[in-house]
């Protein structure tokens, strides 16, 4: 029973097609639809929107509509004749799709762009009703105010919901860490999440393990894979900046003021052929004052700088400790940077050791 089903019209918003067989094969022609093979699919007022698989049903995603189901389930059968027959029933009310080109599949779950986040279709296994669930909570406030979701597009690439807003942002759903349940995913779990920045991509496109994408000025750019040397740390021949932070902590007590003194911050980085930290506070007086600065070079034959040349050949963590007063802040936030070209990068501890003082005044 192999068909393709197709829709689109804007004339017919809620109407799909499907392919028949052709002689003289008899076998599916995606060529060959007759003006019978139509299906008229809830509400005229709410359009189609996409198409996902689950076990033995094609589910049909509309529009978000209070008065239609937003998705509908798909079956095939032979009727008496012994013609192909596909009848739908109404599978769930709710959120409905606002992109038709962020649907995709992961971890064998149909994933779709809501106005409210990225939502699953799971089906209950009592009742084999299927129902509609929020998997994007730890990132729903930042997508949720994003402009032009209409244009939204999303792939699975290597275990990932890739779905780009198409302003150089790409928010990613992990359907390979451990999942964590919250209330807002109605009683099941939500993915760990994870917002990228700086990706121009407007069109998103997987193909043969690689992550391709295009922008909008026309050029077409994959992810690069995994290479030998620190030239893989560069974007496009662009340093990457990264950094680590702490929260904004109080240590505890806001009404009272803290005082570090000297040996009083110590960060613990993994070394790499070329690496280097900056290590900056952030409280209420200072904004990213810098405390220190450091080199975290393994020495290797094949890449070697004698301007700043290292004895240290072990891949395991250092503890680079930084001397560096900071007295009377109420909150303090350490911020942990590289933005050098060609260079590896990774903080695996922050510690700090302080002293309260007196209490807060106006």
């Amino acid at each position: 029973s192999e068909r393709v089903f197709f829709s689109g019209n804007p004339d017919r918003p809620n109407v799909d097609w499907h392919c028949e067989t052709s002689a003289p094969d008899y076998l599916p022609d995606p060529s060959y639809v007759p003006d019978t093979s139509f299906a008229y699919v809830g509400s005229d007022a709410n359009p189609i929107m996409g198409y996902r698989r689950m076990g033995g049903y094609q589910l049909v995603i509309k529009g978000q509509s209070d008065q239609d189901a937003t998705v509908f389930r798909r079956s095939a059968t032979l009727d008496g004749d012994g013609n192909a027959a596909f009848p739908l029933t109404q599978g769930a009310a709710g959120m409905g799709a606002v992109s038709m080109y962020a649907f995709a599949t992961l971890m064998d779950e149909p994933l779709f762009l809501t106005k409210n986040g990225v939502f699953g279709i799971m089906t209950d296994t009592v009742t084999a009703e299927n129902a509609l669930q929020n998997r994007s909570y730890f990132v729903d406030a930042a997508l949720t105010k994003h402009t032009g979701l209409a244009d939204a597009c999303a792939v699975e690439w290597n275990g990932y919901y890739v779905l780009s807003v198409g302003n150089g942002t790409l928010y990613i759903l992990d359907g390979k860490q451990n999942k964590v349940y919250k209330e807002r995913s109605g009683g099941s779990y939500v993915y760990e999440c994870y917002i990228w920045t700086g990706v121009p991509a407007r069109v998103l496109y997987e193909r043969d393990g690689a992550l391709w994408f295009g922008t909008a000025d026309g050029k077409v750019c994959c992810f690069a894979k995994e290479s030998e040397g620190m030239a893989r740390y560069n974007d496009d021949g662009a340093a990457i900046s990264a950094s680590w932070a702490t929260k904004a902590d109080d240590d505890g007590d806001f009404t009272k003021y803290k005082t570090c003194n000297k040996r009083w911050l110590a960060v613990m980085l993994k070394p790499f052929t070329r690496s280097s930290a900056k290590v900056c506070v952030v409280t209420e007086k200072d904004i990213e004052r810098v405390v220190g600065e450091t080199t975290m070079d393994i020495f290797d034959f094949n890449d070697i700088d004698f301007a700043r040349f290292s004895f240290n050949t072990a891949e395991t963590p250092q503890v680079f400790p930084i001397n560096a007063k900071t007295k009377k802040y109420i909150t303090m936030q350490v911020i942990v940077r590289n933005d050098v070209k060609d260079e590896g990068f990774g903080v695996f501890g922050i510690k700090k050791w302080y002293t309260f003082g007196s209490f807060v005044k106006r």
